[in-house]
C-alpha cells in the first residue's frame, strides 16, 4: 500500500510540476494524462513512474500468493515481527533514498 501512495504522489508531483506542451530538444515527449490535464514527461521520468506503479502491483501480488498458499495460520513471534518490521523500514528508506537523489 505504501508504495501505491508513493506512486500516486509521484504522479500528482509530475502533473503539477512539469510543462504542458511537449520538448522534444530535451526529450521531454512522453504524455502523462491526469483527468484530461496533460504534461509531457522525459523517459526517465516516465519509466521510473511505471516502475514505481508496477512495483507496488508485484508487491500486491506476492502478498496475497503468500497469503493463500494453503498453510494453516500460524502465529508469528514477536521476534519475527521485529525482523519484518525492520526489513521494511529498510527497505522503504532505501526507496525514499534513491528517490530523492533521482529527482533533485
Amino acid at each position: 500500500m505504501a508504495v501505491w501512495f508513493f506512486a500516486a504522489g509521484l504522479g500528482l508531483h509530475l502533473d503539477a510540476s512539469r510543462p504542458t506542451r511537449p520538448d522534444p530538444a530535451i526529450g521531454r515527449i512522453y504524455e502523462l494524462n491526469n483527468h484530461g490535464h496533460v504534461v509531457y514527461l522525459t523517459l526517465r521520468e516516465q519509466l521510473t513512474l511505471w516502475a514505481v506503479m508496477f512495483g507496488g502491483l508485484g508487491t500486491a501480488f506476492v502478498g496475497i500468493g503468500l497469503g493463500i498458499k494453503g498453510q494453516p495460520a500460524r502465529p508469528v513471534s514477536m521476534k519475527r515481527l521485529n525482523a519484518l518490521n525492520v526489513g521494511f523500514l529498510a527497505f522503504v528508506g532505501l526507496f525514499l533514498v534513491w528517490a530523492i537523489f533521482f529527482f533533485r
